[in-house]
């Protein structure tokens, strides 16, 4: 998930700290009419948006106008519909939405939004060995929000007064994850079967059920006499089912209603679920004897119909299924089958609609639908109702795996509603390193929080032999904005030992060394090199040169 991951900008600033280990050279001294972006300017930032870092890195470069952008960095991290063709030197599509037109032509040096265009300025768009480097300040106002570039957390923030889609999508991506769970399916070829071809005709089985009773009530008596038959055969190499039922006197009930009932019922068996339901609309409008007919059989074929999309993992088909016919799932769908639907909204991304669904059980709900319900609840970001019904939820009576996901959705509520603290006192009840780092990473963002993230997350990682990378990251950034050097570095170096790859290797050696920096012992400096490959992250190999050569100046190790 997206949320939680600002605790990256304290690792990511060594990035910005390297600019100033090399001794880069100032805005001011360079020229500001011929300025060519060079290695020595090159930067490595992380778009954040509201409380949110996303994973993927923006290069750019410190221009002596400011900081400029590459522009298909942006356009994928955004997730815009802008096409960027470098051989005709154009780039054309829109931004936020299909209004607001965009294009630009180098050849013409023109930029056009909408039905506004003007000339590029010279300070505006740079060409560079990655594409074209666009000015922050320009580019937001391009876009219409505003770009700030924080050189030392090395992340460009984006803000803006209306909603973004992008950032609405990936949060809908992101919480889709959270109920997802396969209901386990009969393996039908397991069990031994014979096969009985169709016959063009097969005496068909009948059961009758007969009851009768009498009453004699103020001298008038009274016979109850009530029948229900049963029969199914074959004819015509296809099978079929009738049902007769009478009423108190023994008169029978509307044969067409019962005719129309079994067909729905039998075209539910064949999967044929839309026609079923159409049929049983057409008992109810018979009359009191096919509505009865109608609702004892529409949440048996809405079960045969859950069933089956569930099978199939169709998502989108079940919450069709719900949208069509809400006040019957809601009304007639068992414990089970709503969960399901529920899943299926979750996964989707319509977490609101899958809070209400599951809200509904009532009494008849299971603790595991109610703890359902409650993480829903948390991943639709409903703290009210996910602190309400967490605390309905006694963990001394559950099974242990039970017990800590209600700690886990307690927790996870608290931080929602209260921040990190509060979150924290119910989290100790639970051994949850991936809770724990969430909440760790949150009091990163919490001014003096590094010590209790520490506390928090560092008893279970120094136990822990197989800590996730992402839980030694956290627990590295804690140490390092604690000044605690030496846990620092032991939680980077596990992490790139436990095969950090991509982003997070960056992260870890990026952090490992500057623990090995800050702590200034030429053997931990010199463990930290050894990290370091030839293939590593251009500005992780400059940061490390330089390490090199102050170890050689101190007259430390020459081997490093």
């Amino acid at each position: 998930m997206l949320r939680g991951f600002s605790w990256r900008q304290a690792a990511v600033a060594t990035l910005a700290a390297a600019g100033l280990l090399l001794g880069s050279p100032s805005a001011s001294a360079q020229s500001t009419t011929a300025y060519t972006p060079s290695e020595e300017d090159s930067l490595l930032l992380q778009l954040q948006v509201r409380n949110l870092t996303f994973r993927s890195e923006i290069r750019g470069y410190q221009t002596p106008n400011g900081v400029c952008v590459d522009l298909a960095d942006v356009i994928q991290s955004l997730d815009l519909p802008i096409r960027l063709d470098k051989k005709s030197r154009r780039a054309t599509g829109w931004i936020f939405s299909e209004d607001q037109k965009f294009s630009i032509d180098r050849d013409s040096n023109r930029v056009q939004i909408v039905n506004n265009a003007r000339p590029l300025q010279p300070s505006e768009l740079y060409d560079t060995p990655e594409g074209w480097c666009v000015d922050t300040d320009s580019l937001g106002g391009w876009f219409g929000v505003s770009f700030t570039t924080n050189m030392r957390a090395s992340t460009l923030v984006l803000e803006s007064d209306r909603p973004l889609p992008f950032l609405e999508a990936r949060e809908r991506q992101s919480r889709a994850a959270r109920l997802r769970g396969d209901r386990d399916t009969t393996d039908l070829a397991a069990y031994p079967q014979a096969r009985q071809p169709y016959a063009m005709w097969r005496l068909p089985s009948v059961d009758v059920v007969a009851r009768a009773d009498y009453s004699n009530g103020s001298g008038n008596g009274r016979l109850n006499a009530r029948y229900e038959v049963y029969a199914s055969g074959e004819i015509a190499r296809a099978s079929y089912a009738m049902r007769l039922a009478s009423d108190s006197e023994g008169v029978p009930q509307s044969l067409r209603a019962v005719v129309i009932g079994e067909a729905a019922t039998l075209l539910g068996r064949a999967d044929r679920f839309d026609e079923a339901l159409a049929q049983l609309d057409r008992a109810a409008a018979i009359g009191a004897e096919g509505t009865a007919q109608a609702e004892g059989r529409r949440g048996e074929i809405l079960g045969r119909w859950i069933a089956a999309l569930a099978a199939n993992h169709d998502a989108v088909g079940l919450a069709t299924v719900y949208a069509a016919h809400t006040t019957a799932v809601q009304a007639l769908a068992s414990v089970e089958d709503r969960a399901t639907v529920a899943r299926a909204l979750a996964e989707i991304g319509l977490h609101e609609s899958a809070v209400k669904l599951l809200s509904g059980t009532g009494p008849d709900a299971t603790a595991e639908t109610a703890l359902a319900l409650a993480e829903e609840a948390v991943a639709a970001r409903d703290a009210e109702t996910a602190a309400r019904v967490a605390a309905g939820l006694d963990p001394a009576a559950l099974p242990s795996a039970m017990a800590d996901r209600v700690c886990a959705v307690r927790a996870r509520a608290a931080l929602l509603k209260d921040g990190p603290r509060a979150a924290a006192a119910e989290a100790a009840q639970v051994k949850d390193l991936e809770l724990r780092a969430t909440i760790a990473a949150a009091f990163l963002d919490v001014p003096g929080g590094a010590s209790e993230a520490s506390a928090l997350l560092m008893p279970l990682v120094e136990g822990e032999t197989a800590a996730p990378v992402r839980v030694l990251l956290i627990a590295g950034a804690a140490a390092l904005a604690e000044g605690a050097w030496d846990a620092a570095a032991v939680s980077y170096e596990n992490a790139i030992l436990r095969g950090a790859v991509g982003a997070e290797r960056i992260e870890a050696l990026a952090g490992l060394l500057r623990a090995a920096d800050a702590d200034g012992d030429a053997a931990l400096v010199t463990a930290a090199l050894s990290h370091v490959g030839p293939s590593e992250d251009v500005i992780v190999r400059r940061v490390a040169a330089t390490l090199k050569r102050r170890l050689r100046r101190s007259g430390g190790p020459h081997g490093a």
